[in-house]
């Protein structure tokens, strides 16, 4: 068993030029109360190498999404948040940015053919938002 966070992604370097950038030992200001079990501690990761950004944490995360977070996160304001996001033009829109990050990277870092189709927790936009 692994002593502290561990990558949520592994970097396609091998963490070989991996530095960790910052650390949160709470919630940082903003963030949803979710209910966790554990010690809080995420940590964010940089490689010098490839330029990839991951997170790392020992967080149990297998029922966040299981109907608790949308209620939490959203409260009855999941359509009006929702039409809100989608109105916004694409400078303007972190999802948006989000997603160009993603395809930029997996372009320059996967074969076009059978390149998988993930989800960077950008929440509710994410899968609507992406071509089929």
């Amino acid at each position: 068993m692994t002593k502290g966070p561990c990558p949520t992604l592994e970097c396609p370097c091998d963490g070989a030029y991996r530095e960790e950038t910052f650390t949160y030992e709470a919630p940082p200001q903003g963030e949803t109360g979710f209910v966790l079990d554990g010690a809080y501690r995420r940590a964010y990761d940089h490689c010098r190498l490839c330029g990839h950004w991951f997170s790392r944490h020992d967080i149990d995360l297998s029922d966040l999404y299981t109907g608790a977070y949308a209620g939490q996160t959203y409260g009855d304001r999941l359509a009006a948040t929702f039409e809100r996001i989608m109105a916004l033009p694409a400078d303007r829109s972190d999802n948006a940015g989000r997603a160009a990050r993603i395809l930029d990277f997996a372009t320059g870092h996967f074969p076009v053919q059978g390149c998988p189709r993930v989800c960077s927790t950008s929440g509710l936009v994410w899968l609507f938002s992406q071509p089929v």
